[in-house]
C-alpha cells in the first residue's frame, strides 16, 4: 500500500483523491488501534513511512487518525533498534491527535532475534511484542468503550 501513493501534495488531495490514499484512510478509520512499525533509513524515518503520515493526517484536525491508539516499534540490523525513527513517531504523532501508547519497543540486531528458518521471534522479544499488543488492545476496548 505504501508504495501506491503518490507523494502527499495538497494540490492533489481533492476531489478525486488518489485511490490508494482513499484507501489508506478508509484501513485507518476502520481499526480500533493501529501499530505503526518501522525500520530506520540513515538515522530517521523512511520516507515512504513519513509520506504515509502525510496522507493519513489530513484533513488537520479531522482524520482518520485522531483519538485512534497508537502503538511504536521499530527494528534495524544495527544495534539502535531504529530509536530515532522511533524517537520521531513520539514526537510528531501527538501533535497531530493520536493517542500513542507510553512503551514503545526498539528491536536492535533483528537478525539475531528472529528465527532464520520461520522469521519466529525468540522468547523475550515475542514477550515484549505480546506485552505492547496487549496494551494496545487494553486501550483501544477502553476508547471503544468511552464512544458507546
Amino acid at each position: 500500500m505504501i508504495r501506491d501513493l503518490p507523494y502527499y501534495d495538497p494540490d492533489i488531495d481533492i476531489d478525486p483523491v488518489p485511490a490508494a490514499a482513499v484507501e489508506l484512510r478508509r484501513r485507518l478509520a476502520q481499526a480500533d488501534g493501529i501499530i505503526l512499525f518501522t525500520p530506520e533509513y540513515n538515522f530517521g524515518l523512511p520516507g515512504g513511512f513519513k509520506n504515509l503520515i502525510d496522507w493519513a493526517s489530513r484533513p488537520y484536525g479531522n482524520h482518520c487518525l485522531v483519538g485512534k491508539p497508537v502503538a511504536v516499534l521499530g527494528s534495524s540490523p544495527s544495534g539502535g533498534g531504529a530509536a530515532k525513527s522511533v524517537t520521531y513517531l513520539h514526537t510528531v504523532l501527538p501533535l497531530i491527535g493520536v493517542e500513542l501508547l507510553d512503551e514503545e519497543v526498539t528491536i536492535g540486531n533483528v537478525n539475531k532475534l528472529l528465527d532464520p528458518a520461520t522469521g519466529s521471534p525468540n522468547p523475550e522479544l515475542a514477550d515484549q511484542l505480546a506485552s505492547m499488543i496487549a496494551q494496545l488492545a487494553a486501550a483501544a476496548a477502553a476508547k471503544k468503550a468511552q464512544l458507546t
